[in-house]
């Protein structure tokens, strides 16, 4: 962010938001937060609050151009990180562009372009119904895990054990995404891991962690 534009617009305002909306007033920048009305404690930090849906990229793009913002971003979401992605293409500002923004949050994409790079993954199937489901677990060998492609936090996710639960798992998958197709992946046993992480100009920082996982199934 050049040194003439203080204004950094948050998306979102909850509590995972909380500490970037707090560091960014340390840092002394005029904080524009965007969120969908409601209880939010980022609410109270914010110089300025915009009542937005996340997901509204027209309207968050005209916003952040009649605000002039040096910078957009986020944390502790994945719902925003398509109009983030939005944003800073359209705007020419510092970060992720669109097409990254989509293969970030959309588990489809996201495996095509892994194997695309020939990056190691499980093997997958794409399918829009029961039936197509139950073909690719038949297909993948089971167990299989039957994921929603585009939600987080393991939403719209169950491991299907036998046929007789990949029509459950494929309804509750549908019933947690906004896309009309759901992913069927081949399940691998072993610890799980989690890998988070930052690039600055300078430095990359990662860090690996366990992750404890909850299904419901």
């Amino acid at each position: 962010m050049g040194s003439a534009n203080k204004k950094i617009m948050i998306l979102g305002a909850g509590i995972y938001q909380l500490p970037l909306i707090d560091r960014a007033r340390r840092l002394g920048l005029e904080t524009l937060v965007v969120s969908i009305p409601g209880n939010y404690p980022g609410f109270d930090l914010a110089h300025q609050i915009h009542y937005l849906n996340t997901t509204d990229q027209e309207g968050i793009l005209r916003l952040a151009r009649a605000e002039r913002i040096g910078a957009i971003t986020t944390c502790g979401t994945d719902v925003a990180v398509r109009s983030l992605g939005y944003v800073c293409e359209k705007l020419g500002l510092p970060g992720i562009d669109y097409a990254c923004a989509r293969l970030c949050t959309n588990k489809v994409a996201m495996k095509q372009a892994l194997r695309a790079a020939g990056v190691r993954t499980p093997a997958f199937q794409e399918v829009v119904s029961e039936s197509q489901a139950l073909q690719a677990a038949r297909q993948l060998g089971f167990p299989v895990m039957v994921k929603c492609v585009d939600n987080s936090g393991s939403r719209g996710i169950m491991r299907a054990d036998q046929e007789d639960q990949v029509a459950r798992a494929y309804q509750y998958a549908r019933a947690a995404s906004a896309a009309p197709y759901v992913l069927v992946e081949h399940c691998l046993a072993g610890p799980e891991l989690g890998v988070d992480g930052f690039i600055s100009a300078d430095q990359e920082v990662l860090w690996l962690h366990d992750k404890i996982a909850f299904f419901n199934g």
